[in-house]
């Protein structure tokens, strides 16, 4: 009986903090898109948690890079020009980001378009080391961004004001 008592204690330290991180993400999409609703936030809090702890990376800034990319809007297609395909979902995806999880369809996938634009994040910090800004900067880029360039990035700029609108504090 002791035993089942501090299993269930157990679970219970890892659960909760699991939900309270989970309603904070949700509050974060909320605060940013007000307009969202409720279910699709949570549905979204849920894929962006699992793709930041998958990858290693801050689930509020992931928040903020969709804010500043898409607003939430699954359908964005932005940078269609002369018959070329241009950015796509959540996370406008491109390219190279669109190829890095062979196992699923970023174009179409909501869930794999977060977790794609995630794992394109960390490999760009792992690939462009130095601050924060420099690979968020690179994100959107090919090459890495220098930090010069990365320094006067409007679109980081924003990703940052959004970060620490829902309170972040990992940049």
């Amino acid at each position: 009986m002791r035993n089942l008592l501090m299993l269930f204690v157990f679970v219970l330290l890892l659960v909760i903090p699991a939900i309270t991180f989970g309603e904070g993400i949700t509050n974060a999409i909320t605060t940013l898109q007000p307009d969202i609703g409720a279910a699709r936030a949570n549905k979204l809090a849920g894929f962006i948690i699992y793709s930041g702890d998958e990858n290693k990376i801050d689930p509020l800034l992931i928040t903020s890079i969709i804010m500043a990319e898409s607003s939430f809007s699954y359908d964005v297609e932005t940078g269609v020009r002369r018959g070329r395909r241009g950015e796509r979902g959540l996370m406008q995806l491109f390219g190279a980001a669109l190829k890095v999880l062979p196992d699923c369809n970023p174009r179409i996938d909501v869930f794999c378009n977060i977790r794609a634009g995630t794992r394109w994040l960390s490999d760009k910090r792992t690939s462009c080391p130095g601050s924060t800004y420099r690979w968020v900067s690179s994100y959107r880029r090919k090459k890495c961004a220098s930090e010069k360039q990365a320094g006067m990035d409007y679109h980081v700029r924003q990703i940052k004001e959004y970060y620490d609108r829902v309170g972040g504090s990992q940049w």
